[in-house]
C-alpha cells in the first residue's frame, strides 16, 4: 500500500501547518483597534497637506501672472473669489488711440443737399 502522507521536509514542522481562524481573528481585531485609535490623529495632517497644496498652487499662479506682466509690460491683476473658491488673472487691454480712425468712426454722416464743413468729433 502506498504511503499517502506528505513527504518529510527539513525545517518544516509537521504538527502545525498555519494559523487558526481564531488567531487570525484576534490579530485583525487588534489591528482594527490600533487603526481606530491612530486615524483621528492623521486627519488634521491630511487637511493641512491639502491647504498647503492649494497655497502652493495659488503662489505658482501669482508667479505666472507676474511673469506675464513682465512679458507684456502691462498690469496683471489676480482676482480671488473666496465665496466661489476660485481665482483668475485679468489683464486689461486698452487699444492704442488712433485719432484718425476715431475721427472717421465717429464723424457725423454727410448732409444731403447741403455743404459739409468738415469732420466734427
Amino acid at each position: 500500500m502506498p504511503d499517502c502522507r506528505a513527504p518529510y521536509r527539513p525545517g518544516i514542522s509537521r504538527g502545525r501547518g498555519g494559523f487558526t481562524l481564531l488567531e487570525l481573528s484576534v490579530v485583525m481585531v487588534l489591528l482594527a483597534i490600533a487603526a481606530a485609535v491612530a486615524a483621528p490623529q492623521f486627519f488634521p495632517a491630511l487637511r493641512f497637506a491639502s491647504a498647503e497644496w492649494e497655497a502652493r498652487q495659488l503662489a505658482g499662479f501669482g508667479t505666472e501672472a507676474a511673469a506675464e506682466a513682465c512679458l507684456f509690460k502691462d498690469s496683471v491683476f489676480v482676482r480671488i473669489d473666496l465665496s466661489g473658491q476660485e481665482y483668475w488673472a485679468v489683464r486689461l487691454i486698452y487699444p492704442d488711440p488712433d485719432l484718425d480712425k476715431l475721427a472717421e468712426q465717429y464723424a457725423p454722416p454727410p448732409i444731403m443737399g447741403g455743404q459739409q464743413t468738415g469732420n466734427r468729433l
